[in-house]
């Protein structure tokens, strides 16, 4: 049967016990009231009966505020706060709110025992039960979750705390007793009679902790079977009744002791004592466990039919089933099933599981709480165990629970150990799922080596499984990792190796795309920018990363170009090659009313940065692509995009300042940069740095305006200048210096630079800036000064390099200033006869034209 499971309808680890909290209440404390309940008390029972936890808290804090409390009412509103703390915890969906719960109502009982030392041992006694509470609700859910060895460790460790607190009480009780009858305390806040009853509450309390930690402890624990001893010891100590303050019911001790019998598999025993309840006419709740009790006995002796009888008479009775029966119904099926398994009766096996399937599932509904939860559980380990058997299933199980308590790494052992037994019973595909299960969670906890083996020994031995190639990926990406983690020439090969393989095996799956993107990344990564392109360009638009394979490509060709600029190449066909396919990724044609998606607006923006740099710009085409990335988008609408949009949309408003500015829509320009007001430093110093190559390229009559459009942007950034690095403020002032020289203020130009000179004096940049500024400044004495700067420069670097004869151009062009033609020609000559080349072809032209000039001056003598 394939029926597929389902989850609970609530975290097994926060379970709803309203079912049992009657029978779990603290004790009411000694001497507060007798056996009839105050007033008080009947009042925080109701509320916490109808759940109304946060009315009686509420009230319990406001009443132990008041000063005019009698100290037995303070110490009656303490108790009931504290246990209506418990209640709360004990319905409490979140953890979180579980813990602060019960750390609240033990920090209410120690406030209280620091202000009133005489009620130190009751209110101790109900600080254990406090523990035993909630060692018992944890004991609970363990046994929904019984492979949840974390959660039975945590309900054991709580148990244990709580049976010491208890001996220690009951010491001390004792002691009290002793000194009462030797009449050596007559000041003891206790009578006889309470202690008496103290005694005897403590160790009805101590041995119902003991069961419940027997009951989570392994049955082959030496430690489980002294505890059951320790239980049946206190239990026999127990008088058969009392009355007065903290009474004993015979029937609850009559019960606790069979549950002790039959823990410790004295069935017959068991069975004999809780045959008296029907003699002694026992009330239906009190026989209604003793039943439950019954049934778990006669399974333990494996007589199920018996078992099942008890409840055929419950039906036949005309009786409804309570919850914890009908829970042991479903128990008694799945021993039946178990059995018609063990017998070989796969078609009897087969319709038992249907109808354990219906009765969990009617439990569930119509009853819920802790039994539906058991009930549901129960089954839905047995659908586990009929798919992959019993084994297979638990370690399935055990290592869901440890993952779930964030023991990852335990959880991947497990895993491990159930993939292998999976394996080793012939079932091949759930061993491949386990075991990729546990590479991935290798994968998630960044063992990365360990992890990239085990996805290759997936794949490599499990080669026809359906998500082989996922396995053949994942270890390609740990390797990833593994190379990320130290770059190194071995492990960049092997990571590249494994892409390629994975590229060539699985050409025809989807993750043969994914692998092409990652080895792309890669070569981009190494600035291989012209063969990440290729590989981008494979990805098919419709695949997962289509849309980011076309940002890559934009991306890629932007890097191109530039890098070709830098060296001085030709661009042309490049250009040309880029704008047409970068174009075909954008609807065509222009629609105003349409968004671009996302993506798109990445690549508007990288196309808009192509025309931007090309030589000449094209501020036009750029300004067009970049209105096309605003259209149908309004400003108050940008809290709505996502991260990357948002950075997206910024960066193309800093280039439509650029963009308007070099149509000389100056004032356009202007308003849009009163806009950025609140762009970051980063990104104004990005507005910046496109306005200084506008005025570096402007023709004379705009160079002004640009220039105090520049200025402007400096203006509006200096504000912030607290705010910029070192760099970025040295940045800022070069530019503000740029802009003083664009409209004309060329000493204050030359009075910046030479500040910004002597505090970075080997900032090459800065000698060129200043340089530059004093062939613009064009007196004698600057132009001397210009002189002796760029000599320096041309000997500061490489001979042939685009810095080199760059430095060369400006010293031959002070040269032709100065007048001094011979030492003009000189120096453009020797540099073209040396590299024909010139540095490309934008200083290629410009030596030419200097080069006439300096022919035409020389021929005038």
């Amino acid at each position: 049967m394939n029926r597929p499971t389902r989850q609970l309808n609530f975290p097994p680890s926060t379970l709803t016990l309203a079912l049992l909290l009657s029978a779990l209440v603290l004790l009411a404390p000694l001497g507060a009231y007798g056996d009839e309940e105050s007033l008080t008390a009947r009042y925080f029972d109701g509320l916490r009966s109808r759940q109304l936890y946060e009315v009686a808290e509420l009230y319990g804090r406001e009443q132990l505020l008041r000063d005019d409390l009698l100290p037995e009412e303070r110490l009656e509103f303490t108790i009931e706060l504290s246990r209506t703390l418990a209640d709360h915890a004990m319905h409490a969906g979140d953890a979180q709110q579980q813990a602060k719960l019960w750390t609240e109502a033990r920090e209410i009982l120690n406030t209280l025992i620091q202000q009133t030392p005489q009620q130190q041992l009751s209110l101790e006694f109900q600080l254990a039960q406090l523990d035993a509470l909630r060692g018992q609700s944890l004991r609970y859910q363990s046994q929904i979750a019984p492979y949840d060895h974390v959660l039975r460790d945590q309900a054991a460790k709580i148990l244990a705390q709580a049976i010491e607190q208890f001996r220690a009480v009951q010491r001390t009780a004792d002691a009290a007793l002793k000194s009462l009858n030797q009449a050596t305390n007559s000041a003891s806040p206790y009578t006889e009679p309470e202690l008496a009853g103290l005694v005897a509450q403590v160790k009805q309390s101590e041995a119902t902790a003991l069961l419940d930690l027997a009951m989570v402890l392994p049955s082959d624990s030496p430690d489980r079977a002294v505890a059951l001893i320790d239980a049946a010891k206190r239990l026999k100590e127990l008088p058969r009744s009392s009355s007065g303050p903290g009474k004993i019911r015979a029937a609850e001790v009559q019960l606790l002791y069979a549950r002790c019998l039959r823990l410790q598999r004295h069935y017959q025993q068991s069975l004999d004592l809780l045959n008296q309840f029907s003699k002694a006419g026992a009330n239906s709740v009190i026989g209604d466990r003793a039943t439950g009790e019954r049934i778990r006995a006669l399974l333990g002796m494996k007589r199920t039919d018996e078992a099942a009888k008890l409840i055929d008479d419950f039906t036949i009775a005309g009786r409804e089933l309570p919850a914890e029966l009908e829970f042991l119904n479903v128990r008694i099926l799945s021993t039946q099933w178990q059995q018609q398994i063990a017998e070989g009766n796969s078609a009897a096996a087969a319709g038992l599981l249907e109808l354990i399937h219906q009765q969990a599932e009617k439990v569930q509904q119509q009853t819920g709480g802790y039994w539906g939860a058991r009930a549901w559980a129960l089954w839905e380990f047995n659908h586990e165990s009929s798919q992959y058997g019993a084994d297979v299933a638990l370690a399935i199980r055990e290592a869901r629970a440890l993952y779930g308590h964030g023991k990852v790494l335990d959880a991947i052992e497990q895993y491990g150990q159930a993939a292998s037994t999976a394996f080793r019973t012939g079932q091949r595909d759930l061993a491949f799922d386990l075991a990729f299960t546990r590479a991935s969670l290798q994968l998630r906890t960044k063992q990365y080596e360990v992890a990239a083996r085990a996805f290759g020994e997936l794949y490599e031995k499990f080669t026809q499984n359906a998500r082989a190639a996922d396995a053949s990926l994942l270890r390609a990406f740990a390797l990833g990792q593994v190379y990320n983690a130290r770059r190194t020439q071995n492990k960049r090969q092997a990571y590249t190796e494994a892409l390629e393989q994975h590229r060539e095996q699985f050409a025809e799956h989807p993750t043969s795309a994914a692998a092409t993107w990652m080895l792309a990344e890669l070569e981009e990564q190494r600035l291989q920018t012209t063969v990440a392109l290729q590989l981008y360009q494979t990805i098919p638009a419709d695949h997962a990363r289509g849309p980011a394979s076309r940002v890559a490509i934009a991306r890629c060709y932007e890097k191109i170009l530039r890098r070709l600029q830098s060296l001085g190449r030709p661009t042309d066909s490049w250009q040309e090659i880029a704008t047409t396919e970068i174009l075909g990724f954008l609807p065509q044609p222009a629609n105003p009313s349409s968004l671009l998606t996302d993506s798109q607006c990445e690549i508007a923006t990288y196309l808009a940065k192509i025309y931007l740099h090309a030589t000449p710009p094209n501020f036009a085409a750029a300004d067009a692509v970049l209105a096309r990335v605003f259209d149908g988008r309004s400003a108050g609408a940008a809290t709505n995009n996502s991260p990357q949009l948002r950075k997206t949309l910024a960066a193309a408003m800093q280039l439509r300042v650029v963009s308007l500015a070099g149509q000389n829509r100056l004032a356009d320009a202007g308003k849009l940069l009163n806009q950025l007001s609140e762009t970051s430093p980063v990104e104004m110093l990005g507005i910046l740095g496109g306005l200084s190559k506008l005025v570096e390229d402007a023709a004379d009559e705009t160079s002004r305006d640009v220039g105090a459009l520049q200025l402007q942007a400096v203006e509006k950034l200096d504000t912030r200048r607290e705010q910029l690095t070192p760099a970025q403020a040295k940045r800022l002032d070069q530019c503000r210096a740029q802009a003083y020289e664009a409209l004309g203020r060329i000493d204050a130009a030359i009075e910046l630079y030479e500040e910004l000179r002597e505090t970075f004096p080997k900032d090459r940049e800065l000698q060129r800036n200043l340089g530059e500024a004093l062939i613009h400044c064009g007196t004698r004495r600057c132009l001397n000064q210009a002189t002796q700067l760029w000599a320096r420069l041309e000997t500061a670097n490489k001979s042939g390099t685009p810095q080199w004869l760059n430095a060369r151009y400006y010293r031959a062009l002070t040269a032709f200033k100065l007048k001094d033609y011979d030492l003009c020609y000189k120096l453009t000559g020797i540099a073209a006869q040396l590299y024909p080349e010139l540095g490309g072809a934008e200083l290629k032209a410009r030596y030419e034209e200097l080069s006439k000039q300096c022919d035409a001056q020389r021929a005038k003598k």
